[in-house]
């Protein structure tokens, strides 16, 4: 089976075909590259067919066009047609932190999702762990010893994007409650986990190596 990718490039545009969730995000880099190859400085990020798009794709994305727009390369935004997943892109904040001069940032309001918040410094970061929190509280059930839990893992990821990251944009995180789960991003353009636990432990050779020991 010919595999497919979820993105293509056409003149300026980088096309967006399938649906963007966490494995796009390599197809969204290559056809990036191809772009940036050919000395393209306005990129138009066409969603206009895509068919679906998650959290753990949409999140990557952002960062990597926060790192792009800081050097300098510009970007326009096509919604989906489809109007009610076009509304989705604008509710979620993906449309704004995409191209923040087009659109304001969405302050809509839903008791199952938290939309994209994006956190620089530590009450930015509580704030998000907070929302986060009542998220999961409004959707799931769950003891004060697993809520205890809940809220520490999610202060020490959030708190690895401010402490270890090295990202001068901060981080990324949004939520999605299911029946009896949440599931959460959080995603930031830094120096990546490898790189950061290498300082301590120089003998890592693998990004899987270095979650594993994260972990």
């Amino acid at each position: 089976m010919t595999y497919q990718s979820a993105f293509l490039t056409e003149g300026n545009r980088l096309v967006a075909c399938g649906k963007v969730g966490s494995w796009q995000h390599n197809d969204f880099l290559f056809e990036l590259e191809k772009l940036s190859a050919r000395g393209v400085g306005d990129i138009v990020l066409d969603f206009t067919s895509c068919a679906s798009a998650y959290h753990n794709g949409m999140l990557p994305i952002l960062c990597t066009v926060d790192e792009l727009r800081a050097k300098g390369v510009r970007f326009s935004l096509l919604l989906p047609i489809d109007q009610s997943f076009s509304r989705h892109f604008i509710n979620c904040n993906w449309a704004h932190f995409l191209v923040p001069t087009e659109f304001p940032k969405s302050d809509s309001a839903n008791r199952k999702h938290l939309s994209t918040q994006r956190f620089v410094d530590g009450p930015q970061q509580k704030a998000a762990v907070d929302d986060l929190l009542e998220v999961m509280l409004r959707t799931i059930k769950v003891s004060r010893v697993q809520l205890k839990a809940l809220e520490w893992s999610l202060n020490e990821i959030t708190d690895n994007v401010l402490n270890h990251s090295e990202c001068v944009f901060g981080g990324y995180v949004q939520a999605v409650a299911h029946d009896d789960n949440v599931g959460f991003t959080v995603a930031d353009s830094g120096i990546g986990i490898l790189t950061s636990l290498k300082q301590g432990f120089p003998e890592l050779a693998d990004d899987e190596t270095a979650v594993n020991l994260a972990v």
